[in-house]
């Protein structure tokens, strides 16, 4: 599922082949961290576990944080306190980071 309103402004990341499938799974997540919703969605806290398994990958570290920065630059700045939060409201333990600084 797309949170409505973030497709359009994404479409450069999702044409990127590097970057579809982290924004597929990253994009869910945007409305929390962005202070538009008070809670994270479900499939905000799923995708966060295929973000994990893309983060393993050769070099996915590094895709996810070129990603993350170039859907920073579309979509706008994240709240701090809720990229911190992320985490322990979906119980799942991030092996890559965001930021809305990052430094690939």
């Amino acid at each position: 599922l797309l949170v409505s309103g973030s497709t359009s402004k994404a479409q450069q990341t999702w044409q990127d082949p590097d970057c579809a499938d982290v924004a597929w799974d990253f994009l869910p997540c945007f409305s929390f961290l962005q202070g538009e919703l008070l809670i994270p969605t479900y499939d905000c806290c799923i995708q966060l576990k295929d973000l994990n398994k893309i983060a393993k990958q050769k070099d996915g570290t590094r895709r996810i944080c070129k990603c993350i920065e170039r859907m920073v630059g579309e979509e706008g700045e994240m709240l701090s306190s809720r990229v911190e939060a992320l985490s322990g409201i979906c119980h799942v333990e991030r092996s890559f980071a965001i930021s809305n600084r990052m430094a690939c």
